[in-house]
């Protein structure tokens, strides 16, 4: 079985991505938020 090639991002790619998925999540909690405040 061959071994297959790790990908390598620099860091500022990862770093990028990290921040990515951190807006997206912030993103989800807002609408949370203002989903459950629209209920009460």
């Amino acid at each position: 079985m061959a071994l297959q090639p790790t990908p390598h991002l620099s860091f500022e790619d990862w770093l990028e991505g990290e921040r990515a998925a951190l807006l997206a999540l912030a993103e989800v909690y807002d609408r949370i938020d203002f989903a459950v405040v629209g209920l009460s």
